[in-house]
């Protein structure tokens, strides 16, 4: 195999010698057109195909690229529920087939959060190992649940939904890091590393480790833990309705720790809404706009272009 051969032969050079880091990585170009691998390796990817005795005599300091912000987006998606007000027009609507609402279930997160029976925990634990694996910083991680209405869900659904989103970071933090430092040992066998990522076998082994170690806590203690968890999340997202962001609901987003909200306008005019069955009113999206930015809300909305009756004009209007 053309990837085993790749590793195997840069291992072995780095081992003998120590490389700069302009170095390292010229070498990994230079053995990806040997061995015709058309991605470059991460550093991490690298420690992750070398044996334990290898491991000590690697010259390779992993340090995790950021993002443009330093914040990297953790998306989780919530059980299917159906929309309280019904269906909208365009809505894919495919809950009796185990899709949440206004999702296609072919989005990146969708298809995580299928493969991980929309648990929340299972979920976070994912993609964070995504995050490592990739080489890329994981420290401030911005939540997001998708998934619907999520303020229209069962109240305790809702508590501990986010509740064990939190959990997992913190969980996944104590695991992993010793005195602040990663180890990238432990992590490779939890994650069973190298290996095929879609092994149905190796999912359901690694969801068996994970769900062992997944007690139950409160909102309020994970919360703390949160504050000098290696993982923090230092901020959290919502997505809900404008009939579903009034004080009541926005209140309780606070609680949970909310920073953000998503809000499905989908239109600035009433006889778009009407055509759609939408089930709120341009009024109502005004009240929740100022009620969420009087709390202090972060706020984006979901517009919707082309709807029936409204034409480009009023669109850019």
């Amino acid at each position: 195999m053309p990837e085993k051969e790749y590793y195997k032969e840069l291992i072995g050079a780095l081992k003998k010698k120590r490389f700069s880091k302009s170095e390292t990585s010229k070498l990994k170009v230079k053995l990806c057109k040997k061995h015709g691998i058309k991605n470059i390796p991460t550093d991490i990817q690298v420690l992750l195909h070398a044996n334990k005795n290898d491991l000590k005599k690697l010259n390779i300091i992993t340090k995790p690229t950021r993002t443009i912000s330093g914040v990297s987006v953790v998306a989780i998606m919530s059980t299917p529920f159906k929309c309280p007000h019904g269906e909208c027009a365009m809505c894919p609507s495919k809950t009796d087939d185990g899709v949440p609402q206004s999702y296609t279930g072919r989005e990146p997160a969708t298809m995580r959060g299928i493969r991980n029976n929309f648990d929340p925990y299972l979920q976070v634990f994912n993609r964070l190992e995504q995050y490592v694996v990739l080489g890329q910083n994981f420290d401030k991680i911005e939540l997001i649940i998708m998934g619907g209405t999520f303020p229209s869900f069962p109240k305790k659904y809702q508590e501990s939904f986010v509740k064990y989103a939190f959990k997992a970071m913190n969980d996944f933090s104590k695991l992993f890091f010793k005195k602040n430092v990663f180890d990238v040992l432990k992590f490779r066998k939890f994650f069973l590393l190298p290996g095929t990522v879609n092994d149905e076998k190796r999912i359901k082994e690694i969801h068996k480790k994970i769900l062992k170690i997944k007690k139950d806590s409160t909102l309020v203690k994970e919360q703390s833990r949160n504050e000098t968890s290696n993982i923090r999340c230092v901020g959290l997202t919502f997505e809900t309705r404008p009939d579903y962001g009034t004080l009541k609901e926005g209140n309780e987003l606070l609680r949970f720790g909310g920073t953000r909200v998503e809000l499905g306008v989908q239109s600035v005019y009433d006889e778009a809404l009407k055509r759609i069955d939408r089930g709120h009113s341009v009024k109502q999206s005004k009240e929740s706009i100022r009620t969420l930015k009087d709390l202090g809300f972060k706020l984006n909305f979901h517009y919707m272009p082309g709807l029936p009756g409204i034409d480009r004009k009023k669109d850019l209007e």
